[in-house]
């Protein structure tokens, strides 16, 4: 058998994310804040399983409540009880989780957040935000960053007030989905009274407003940003952190919007075989439990802080025009501007020393997201290696200052 890697992996990657230079192809193992490449060669990661690790790598909870699980059902056509727990420990986390659906990936929860959405108003269009990510869907692809999508004027700019309210007040949309923190278009919060704005003007207009938390959902709070900047959603889309990393993602929203609606009691059709998968649900339900007794945010968040102090005094040390932005343990940087309020857009940063930071970066031992659009992600494991990876980051910036 054939051995060299990507031989017959179609165009050698299972993802639309190149491997930059100086990147790992492959990893076969990991622990806290490393991962091993197939070489021996150890990293710091710094993208934390697209944000999904909240403890690091190898987790012991993670670990063992994969083995119990397994001991129990590896899977079945039958739900088991554990949909019953997951389901009622995301209502008493999430506001907006009067009732729960079951999936796999964040794809599948917008799609069908997007589904239900267009049958209760009646209305076909989705509004969003350019740059703003929601899985790889049809209707909710992004404009900015990695792809483009085909009905790019049913989208505002994040944290623009004016074109929100202008687009909502034609009456035209079922539903304005967001991600409360944008996470796929740099790191780019809300300002302070967006989102509860954003919530009266998708009342005024009877218009649901869908919180896309993939990304924030566990990992900004254990209630997500909903809980965090007190403003309910119509309807919300978890997935990433929910089982620590396993396959399972869900549609929580209001019970008038939630009930008789789903086939085979309603119209409303979805499926998945592996929808609610017990394994995941298994460790999903230990992992919440975890996050509400032994919560890692304010650590997490505490590293997210230095990191960014770091690289801020630093690119002011060399001269460097660039722009960090954090909430809680999620930041990104980007070059050559002085801020992103609506997102990292392609006439506003440098991508070439973008690229750069994040190959001097690798050199240095720490891997980064690799592309400007995406998202640091912090976790308490990196405790023990922040000398390290500030000693990279300066490093990677002086490269940057001389390019």
């Amino acid at each position: 058998m054939r051995n060299d890697l990507g031989a017959f992996l179609a165009d050698g990657v299972n993802s639309p994310i190149p491997t930059p230079p100086n990147f790992p192809r492959r990893v076969i193992s990991g622990r806290g804040p490393w991962l091993i490449d197939n070489n021996g060669r150890s990293y710091i990661d710094l993208w934390m399983g697209f944000g999904a690790l909240l403890y690091g790598h190898s987790d012991a909870l993670i670990a063992n409540a994969v083995r119990e699980g397994l001991e129990h059902l590896h899977f079945s056509s039958i739900p088991t009880p554990l949909i019953d727990r997951v389901s009622q420990q995301l209502h008493e986390n999430y506001t907006c989780a009067e009732r729960v659906r079951f999936a796999t990936t964040g794809s599948d929860a917008t799609m069908l957040a997007a589904r239900l959405a267009r049958h209760v108003t009646g209305r076909s269009r989705i509004l969003r935000v350019h740059g703003g990510y929601h899985g790889g869907n049809e209707f909710p692809l992004s404009d900015g960053g990695l792809v483009k999508s085909v009905d790019v004027g049913d989208c505002v700019l994040f944290n623009d007030l004016a074109t929100l309210g202008a687009a909502l007040a034609t009456r035209e949309f079922a539903a304005f989905m967001v991600e409360p923190v944008l996470a796929n278009n740099g790191c780019v919060p809300p300002h302070p009274t967006y989102l509860q704005q954003a919530r009266a003007l998708c009342s005024e207009n009877d218009t649901l407003l869908i919180f896309d938390e993939v990304v924030t959902g566990f990992r900004l709070s254990a209630g997500g940003a909903q809980s965090k900047f007190g403003v309910t959603p119509d309807l919300c889309t978890l997935s990433k952190a929910i089982a620590g990393g396993l396959p399972l993602s869900a549609l929580c929203g209001r019970a008038d919007l939630m009930t008789d609606v789903f086939f085979p009691r309603g119209p409303v059709f979805h499926a998945g075989t592996f929808a609610g998968h017990p394994l995941a649900l298994h460790v999903a339900s230990a992992h919440i439990d975890r996050l509400n007794s032994d919560p890692p945010y304010d650590a997490a968040s505490n590293l997210a802080r230095i990191m960014g102090s770091h690289m801020d005094a630093e690119m002011r040390r060399l001269g460097i025009k660039g722009a960090v932005q954090r909430e809680g343990s999620m930041l990104s940087v980007a070059f050559g501007v002085s801020a992103f309020q609506y997102g990292v857009l392609a006439t506003n940063f440098d991508t070439r020393r973008f690229d750069i930071f994040v190959a001097e970066m690798a050199m240095a031992g720490c891997l980064m997201p690799p592309l400007p659009t995406e998202t640091i992600f912090m976790c308490p494991a990196h405790a023990a290696v922040m000398d390290q990876i500030l000693l990279a980051t300066t490093t990677a910036l002086t490269a940057v200052s001389r390019a």
